[in-house]
C-alpha cells in the first residue's frame, strides 16, 4: 500500500490498527476526534531491538487525513473480542476541501502576468510540435 502511494499510484490509503481490547477503546471518545483535514506525515527511520527509533524520521509523503472508522469483528470460541480502527488518508490532490483544478490558457496566464511569455508554447507541445525552450 505505501509503495503505492509513494510512487503516485494509489491517491488514498487506509491506515488500520487491530487487537485492540474492547476496555481500552472505551477510553476514547472518537466523536470528538477531529482528524479530518489534519496534516498526515509519513517517514522511515532505523529501529533498535525494542523498535525504539535510532536516528531521525526521513520524511517520504504528507496526506491528509479524512475518517475513523471502527470495527468490531465477529468473535468465535474461546477468542477475546478486539476493536479495529482504521484511518483513512488521502495523498495527493483527492480531498475535496482544496479548489478545483483550472485550466490556465496563454490568454489567462498573460492577463494575470502582463509580458511574462511562461505559456506561449504550450499550444504546440499540445499538438506535439517541439518547442524551443529560451534561454536565460
Amino acid at each position: 500500500m505505501l509503495e503505492a502511494v509513494l510512487n503516485g499510484v494509489a491517491d488514498r490509503a487506509e491506515f488500520i490498527v487491530s487487537g485492540i481490547e474492547p476496555a481500552t477503546m472505551a477510553r476514547w471518545n472518537l466523536d470528538e476526534v477531529k482528524v479530518r483535514g489534519k496534516a498526515f506525515h509519513v517517514g522511515i527511520t532505523t529501529l533498535d531491538d525494542y523498535y525504539q527509533p535510532m536516528s531521525a524520521v526521513v520524511p517520504m509523503i504528507t496526506g491528509r487525513a479524512s475518517r475513523i472508522t471502527e470495527a468490531m469483528p465477529p468473535v468465535t470460541g474461546t477468542d477475546s473480542p478486539t476493536v479495529t480502527l482504521a484511518l483513512s488518508v488521502g495523498f495527493g490532490i483527492t480531498t475535496r476541501d482544496r479548489t478545483s483544478q483550472a485550466l490556465w490558457s496563454p490568454v489567462h496566464h498573460k492577463a494575470a502576468h502582463p509580458g511574462d511569455r511562461f505559456c506561449d508554447g504550450t499550444a504546440r507541445m499540445e499538438r506535439g510540435a517541439p518547442v524551443t525552450w529560451p534561454k536565460f
